[in-house]
């Protein structure tokens, strides 16, 4: 008599328990992993915007000193323009600091530069 081609119940229970366990300690990772990548495309795209902004100004829009807060999607932008002590007779040097956040006002980009105007 021979002996029955396949595999007995008690053999798949312990390779479906096997699986479970390899599953079970790589899943937490993957979820770690999926959070970073989304942390990371949220940095970026407010880095984008908050560049955006800081292209504006000076060009399109008017650069005084002060401080301004704009709504722009899921982000607020902080402008923060101040008049440099690096102003010449013919010059008003401005340091602009543009500032992505999101909702939770977590900082997620800063750029800072400097613009000349002239007088």
């Amino acid at each position: 008599m021979k002996g029955r081609a396949g595999y007995s119940v008690f053999e798949v229970l312990i390779a479906f328990a096997i699986m479970s366990l390899v599953l079970s300690a790589l899943l937490p990772g993957q979820a770690k992993l999926l959070s970073r990548a989304v942390e990371s495309e949220n940095a970026l795209l407010a880095h984008d915007v908050a560049l955006s902004r800081l292209a504006r100004l000076g060009t399109s829009e008017e650069l005084t000193s002060g401080q301004m807060i704009l709504e722009d999607g899921p982000w607020r932008i902080v402008q923060r323009v101040l008049q440099s002590a690096n102003s010449s007779v013919d010059l008003d040097v401005f340091d602009i600091v543009s500032a992505g956040e999101d909702a939770n006002q977590r900082e997620l980009a800063r750029i800072t530069a400097e613009r000349s105007v002239a007088r």
